[in-house]
């Protein structure tokens, strides 16, 4: 190690005594900016320095140099020195290619950054590099639920990605103190990415890793425990409460669990409580593998009801994470979704503004909700509630100009106990012209049957299609139903083609108002004159 210290300490004191000529022999002169760095190369194995390595770093970003590429060549001591001068000061990003002679290969260390500097003398020290790039890994297993370390644990590593190395797989038994090493000689610095499979005696089954990386370095260091793995299953679970009518979440819930079927635990039963943020622990831990199944019941604050999730199933797993279990309400709440349709087409009334007004019953927060239906005419209504009851209030739907709002008064919204969205209703919406005539036999008023009736819009306003086409059913009657673009009349030709021998008759200027309701309005009665 003195002999180390003492090569680098020349190094560094050579570089000093590379002075400007104003200021030759001065220590820590400053000068124009540059880069320089220095190191030295060995074989691992040996500690012995290798002469004749040339080192090429290739500049990629940062502060421009004088040249993007400069080479330096390790002298008997295997010391190197680079340096060029720098545009400014600053950062500087680059590769640098290391180029051993045979029978070593060449690698690539990418993504160095380097700092300018304008102190003469001042350089960067990479440190001891190898001529063969290389993993050297101590890990230690340790048994999940217990914390003890699993010893004579079957570990294989199977190599499935990143750099090359040699060997690219490992089997390995952990000694008593749970740890296993290795090492592998690596084409370039970087990660091995590997499967780990461990089978574990003591716990009675094998466990299987994916995308595990191990890191190859180019730097000569004495190898440290580098991770802890822990195997085993468990349930690392919490749960979340919460109040359905205000979303709020808060400590002090009472929460139990009892174990009804499934694995076996160290405890059937716990009792705990969230704290602030709704949150609570799941107390206990499988003595086997597989599913945990069990009721959950929720004690919440006095007026709330208890509430009880019968079938609660909870798998075991492999993994040092804090995993969710799930998010329960308890209280009542409302949470309603009603539907639109328009009433000229009976098509789903899509992208409407709906308002629900609160009128009377029990406070909600907002008083005033407004929402939009979708692309199947519903919308929902979900405001907070603190309190228990039904909330009255009325529905404006604002339909497209020149269409005035629809009104809905009335309606009612009672809390309920349950997570589930419930239906509250179906309405039309806008103008309506949904009208049925009747064509019957002067004289006997006799139904006329399977007539071909025909409405010819010819004044009023729009309304789509301009012409409608019908028959009349057993009891005389047919439908118009255009669609109407506006409120207003619809003014047209109505003409009855009969079966013989009855004749065609046409009735001029019938009047169709558009009305906002749901059913069905008369449009009239027409008598045929039979043949005398």
């Amino acid at each position: 190690m003195r002999r180390i210290a003492a090569a680098f300490l020349a190094l560094t004191l050579g570089l000093g005594l590379e002075a400007c000529e104003r200021c030759a022999g001065i220590l820590g002169c400053t000068s124009d900016p540059r880069l320089s760095m220095g190191g030295q190369l060995i074989v691992r194995e040996t500690g012995a320095p290798v002469r004749g390595v040339a080192l090429d770093f290739m500049r990629t970003g940062g502060v421009a140099l004088a040249s993007d590429s400069v080479r330096a060549t390790t002298d008997a001591y295997g010391h190197f020195q680079l340096a060029v001068d720098a545009a400014e000061m600053g950062e500087v990003v680059g590769d640098l290619v290391v180029r051993a002679p045979a029978p070593w290969s060449p690698y690539r260390v990418g993504g160095l950054r380097f700092r300018t500097s304008n102190v003469r003398g001042e350089g960067q020290i990479l440190g001891r590099m190898v001529v063969v790039p290389y993993i050297e890994f101590i890990g230690e297993l340790h048994n999940r639920s217990s914390g003890q370390r699993l010893s004579g644990a079957q570990v294989t590593i199977r190599r499935t990605g990143g750099v090359d190395v040699s060997p690219d797989s490992f089997d390995i038994t952990t000694g008593s103190d749970g740890r296993i090493y290795f090492k592998a000689q690596a084409a370039n610095p970087g990660d091995m990415v590997a499967d780990l499979v461990v089978t574990s005696p003591a716990q009675g089954r094998t466990f299987r890793r994916s995308d595990v990386h191990f890191s190859a370095t180019y730097l000569d260091r004495i190898p440290e425990l580098a991770a802890v793995w822990r195997f085993g299953t468990v349930l690392p679970y919490v749960g979340e409460i919460y109040y359905r009518g205000t979303g709020a979440r808060s400590a002090g819930i009472q929460v139990k669990f009892q174990r009804t079927g499934g694995i076996l635990v160290d405890r059937d039963s716990f009792v705990t409580s969230t704290g602030s943020d709704g949150r609570f622990p799941f107390l206990t831990t499988p003595l086997a593998d597989g599913e945990l199944v069990g009721r959950l019941i929720i004690r919440p604050p006095a007026l709330a009801l208890p509430e009880t999730l019968q079938t609660l199933r909870v798998p075991t797993v492999d993994t040092d994470q804090l995993l969710l279990l799930g998010v329960w309400g308890y209280g009542q709440q409302i949470l309603y979704a009603g539907e639109l349709f328009l009433r000229g087409t009976g098509m789903p009334a899509v992208g409407l503004e709906v308002e629900f007004r609160r009128t009377g019953g029990i406070a909600i927060s907002p008083e005033t909700l407004v929402v939009h239906t979708d692309a199947t005419g519903r919308f929902p209504l979900a405001p907070s509630n603190s309190a228990d009851g039904e909330v009255v209030g009325t529905l404006v739907v604002r339909l497209p100009a020149p269409l005035a709002p629809d009104t809905i008064a009335g309606v009612h919204l009672a809390t309920f106990a349950s997570d589930e969205m419930r239906f509250l209703g179906r309405w039309g919406v806008g103008p309506s012209l949904a009208y049925v005539g009747e064509v019957r036999e002067l004289g006997t008023d006799a139904p006329v049957v399977n007539a071909t009736v025909e409405f010819q819009r010819t004044d009023g306003i729009q309304v789509t299609p301009s012409l409608l086409v019908g028959h009349t059913g057993s009891d005389g009657r047919f439908l118009l139903n255009p669609s109407p673009q506006s409120d207003g009349d619809v003014v047209g030709n109505l003409t009855i083609h009969p079966t013989a021998p009855l004749r065609d008759t046409t009735v001029t200027g019938v009047r169709l108002q558009t009305f906002r309701g749901d059913g069905l309005r008369l449009a009239g009665v027409w008598r045929l004159v039979p043949p005398q």
